[in-house]
C-alpha cells in the first residue's frame, strides 16, 4: 500500500468519517448508514485460478454494515490518485472476490458497494462502467451485462452532502489545492480556521501540496505531529523491521524529508540527532 492509500486508510476508517463518505457519495446526504453499526473486516482477498494457484488481492478498506445484529451489506472503498481506465475490471473483480470469500464463510452472500474516491488534479475521463470501456456491436447490445463503478472526485463534492466535520474539511481542501492557484490558496489559508489536524493532515499527502504539510509537522512549539502522520511513521517503521532496522529508519527519515518536515522533528521523531539525521540525509 503506497504512501496516499496508506493515509487514506487510516482517515476513513474511523466509523463516522466512514459513514459520513458512504452517506454523502451514494446516499447523497441521507443518513442510511450509522456509524455504530459498522464493522471491519480483514481486506485480503484470494484469487482462485484453475490450475489451483492462488495471487493476493487486498482492498484498500471494507466494512460490514449490521442491522439488529446480521451483515445486510457490505461498504468498500477503493482509494485512487490517478485516472485508471481498467478501473470499472479492477473493481468488478475486488467485488467478485468479495463475494467468493463471503460464501465461503458464511455459504451465503450479502450486497456489496464500492465506492473509488479519486484525489487527483486532472478531471476523471476514463470509463465508469464496463460498456464504456468497449465498443458493443448493435446485436449484442442487452446482452453483454454492464458493471457500473462509483468513482468519487474529492475535488468537486458538494460539502452539504457531508456532516462530518473532518471529513468535509478534507475535501474542501483537496479542492482548494487542486481548483485554486498558489497565491489564491495560501490567501485562503491564511484567513480560514482548520479545525481538523487530521483532514489537514491527509489532504496535504494525497496532494502533494507543501502549503499543507507545513501546517501539519508542527504547532507553534514546534513540537506536535497529527496522529495519522504518526500511525504512517509506524508502518514504515514496521516495514524496515522486514528489511532491517538501519535500512528502516533511513526510509522513515527519506519520507518524512519528502513530505517537508523540519530536520528537528524528524530527529525527535526517530530519537537521533539533528547531525545524525543531516548525515543520513546527505548520503541519500
Amino acid at each position: 500500500m503506497n504512501q496516499k492509500d496508506s493515509v487514506l486508510k487510516h482517515f476513513f476508517r474511523v466509523n463516522e468519517r466512514f459513514a459520513d463518505l458512504i452517506n454523502g457519495t451514494i446516499y447523497r446526504g441521507k443518513q442510511i448508514v450509522n456509524f455504530s453499526e459498522l464493522v471491519e473486516v480483514d481486506t485480503e482477498l484470494i484469487e482462485k485460478t484453475k490450475d489451483k494457484n492462488t495471487a493476493n488481492r487486498r482492498r484498500n478498506l471494507i466494512k460490514q454494515c449490521r442491522k439488529d445484529g446480521t451483515i445486510y451489506v457490505l461498504y468498500g472503498t477503493e482509494f485512487q490518485s490517478t485516472v485508471d481506465q481498467m478501473m470499472p475490471v479492477r473493481i468488478m473483480e475486488y467485488d467478485a472476490l468479495t463475494y467468493l470469500k463471503m460464501h465461503e464463510m458464511y455459504k451465503k452472500v450479502h450486497p456489496v458497494v464500492t465506492v473509488c474516491l479519486y484525489t487527483g488534479e486532472k478531471a476523471w475521463d476514463k470509463p465508469v462502467s464496463l460498456h464504456e470501456m468497449m465498443e458493443i456491436p448493435e446485436e449484442m447490445k442487452g446482452i453483454v451485462h454492464d458493471y457500473r463503478i462509483n468513482v468519487i472526485d474529492a475535488k468537486e463534492q458538494e460539502l452539504l452532502m457531508y456532516r462530518n466535520e473532518s471529513v468535509k474539511e478534507f475535501f474542501e481542501l483537496v479542492h482548494d489545492v487542486h481548483q485554486l492557484n498558489r497565491k489564491e490558496l495560501e490567501t485562503k489559508l491564511e484567513e480560514r480556521t482548520l479545525t481538523s489536524p487530521e483532514a489537514v493532515e491527509c489532504a496535504a499527502i494525497v496532494t502533494d501540496c507543501r502549503e499543507l504539510n507545513q501546517l501539519i509537522v508542527s504547532d507553534k512549539e514546534g513540537n506536535r505531529m497529527c496522529q495519522n502522520f504518526k500511525n504512517i511513521i509506524k508502518e514504515i517503521k514496521d516495514e524496515g523491521k522486514i528489511q532491517g532496522h538501519t535500512e528502516g529508519m533511513i526510509e522513515v527519515i527519506r519520507r518524512m524529508n519528502n513530505l517537508g518536515v523540519s530536520i528537528e522533528l524528524i530527529a525527535s521523531s526517530v530519537a537521533m540527532s539533528v547531525s545524525e539525521v543531516k548525515d543520513v540525509l546527505a548520503n541519500q
